[in-house]
């Protein structure tokens, strides 16, 4: 563990460690001149609790403007990822496939002869509609739910991935020679980490301090295990909770897929309203405008874009490409309604993990801590206007890749925060 590590001075093949710019500065943080003892003690009292809460400061946002790309972009480009590349894009095409295999070869034509005699009415009528489109729907969010475990998965290790791609754009801000103080500072933090992991690993000393040690797990969430590997903090999420948004996220689907449907309703025959779709004409009122302006251009160019050429097309893996289409948009439509309800259906999860807004700085915010300064600052925002006095950093005692602990964790912060404020100034003699 972190606190197991040596701090003896290095003499083996590695080497000195490398001197991080934190340390550079500190070093040079040492030798300013000491205050002169015949200064008036109250004079030093002042200047004593505006150092410590200066201190205090460039520990709840040192790297708040950093320039660095890491700091930066790491969370964007890591939700980027997640939310639109993979259960946007690759979720409607994963879902739309899915959904049309499962209509031809286990619904059938048959399905909808009996859905039409359940609801008694014809395969014409808005109700008959708004039903097929609701099954379609349902089908389509069930194929989504195909991302689950890796969504799931995602999530709980964000601040690993996180890290990785942090590491990935500091070196190419470097490379491309677009680099500043602040990716200097994070290179040099990469560089210890992979020392002090590389050395555990050998056996040898790393020659770095228990100080630099927890500065470092602190900035990048993880901890130092005894084998030498950095174990990030994770956070739990409970599949029962996942399921039952999902779940939640269907149905509200399957409505949402109902109300379209039956925006379109006429008085259209069945055989009428298949005709029309194989001319790309999906009828003349509600959601089929929105179907008539996208459809045939989609299935154009599925046709004939380089990749979905050889698998959509007349006489291809998917054969009729206008349906194909047809799901492709209406998941399109309902991706977005189920990511909300999933969200608004987990965003309430219980535990310490769920409440804190983490900046990936050094340390956390609960959101607790983050209502209680908006609502005594409007005008100002968490992650620039930061005030020592309001808002106190708050990270969990339990690091080591566990979640916090659920009980107690709201007495802890208001009991940090407390301690914060009422800790009395340290005059140095």
């Amino acid at each position: 563990m972190a606190s197991g590590l040596t701090t003896e001075n290095p003499t083996d093949k590695l080497g000195s460690p490398p001197l991080s710019v934190g340390q550079a500065e500190a070093d040079k943080a040492t030798s300013k001149p000491v205050t002169s003892q015949s200064a008036a003690p109250e004079n030093r009292n002042t200047e004593t609790k505006q150092a410590s809460q200066g201190d205090d400061l460039k520990k709840i946002a040192p790297e708040m403007k950093s320039r660095s790309w890491g700091d930066r972009f790491k969370g964007k480009l890591f939700g980027f990822f997640n939310h639109v590349v993979v259960n946007y894009a690759l979720n409607t095409i994963i879902a739309a496939t899915f959904t049309y295999f499962a209509e031809k070869h286990i619904l059938n034509d048959n399905y909808r002869q009996r859905l039409a005699s359940l609801l008694h009415t014809t395969q014409g009528s808005s109700s008959f509609v708004a039903a097929n489109y609701a099954v379609s729907a349902g089908l389509l969010t069930m194929g989504g739910t195909s991302l689950l475990p890796y969504m799931k998965h995602a999530e709980e290790n964000k601040q690993g991935y996180q890290y990785g791609v942090s590491k990935f754009l500091d070196k190419t801000q470097k490379f491309l020679g677009m680099g500043n103080v602040d990716t200097e500072k994070n290179l040099a933090d990469y560089k210890m980490i992979d020392h002090i992991s590389a050395s555990i690993k050998l056996g040898r000393s790393h020659g770095v301090s228990e100080e630099e040690i927890k500065r470092l797990e602190e900035k990048h969430h993880f901890a130092f295990q005894e084998d030498g590997e950095a174990k990030f903090d994770t956070v739990e999420k409970s599949w029962w909770e996942m399921l039952k948004a999902r779940a939640v996220a269907i149905l509200f689907s399957m409505g949402t897929g109902a109300l379209l449907g039956y925006s379109k309703g006429d008085k259209r025959t069945a055989e009428q309203k298949v005709e029309d779709e194989e001319r790309g004409h999906f009828g003349d009122r509600g959601y089929a405008n929105v179907e008539n302006a996208v459809i045939p251009g989609l299935a154009d160019k599925l046709q004939t874009a380089p990749v979905t050429k050889h698998l959509v097309g007349t006489d291809k893996w998917i054969g009729n490409p206008l349906h194909f289409a047809k799901l492709l948009l209406e998941d399109a439509i309902l991706t977005v309604v189920s990511m909300a309800t999933f969200f608004f259906m987990t965003r309430t999860d219980e535990g310490a993990d769920a409440k804190e807004v983490d900046k990936n700085k050094d340390g956390w915010v609960s959101k607790e801590e983050a209502v209680e300064f908006k609502t005594k600052n409007p005008d100002k925002r968490l992650d620039r206007d930061v005030d020592v006095e309001e808002v106190i950093h708050h990270k969990p005692s339990q690091r080591k890749g566990v979640s916090a602990p659920t009980n107690g964790y709201k007495e802890k912060v208001n009991t940090d925060r407390q301690a914060a404020k009422e800790t009395s100034a340290q005059v140095a003699p």
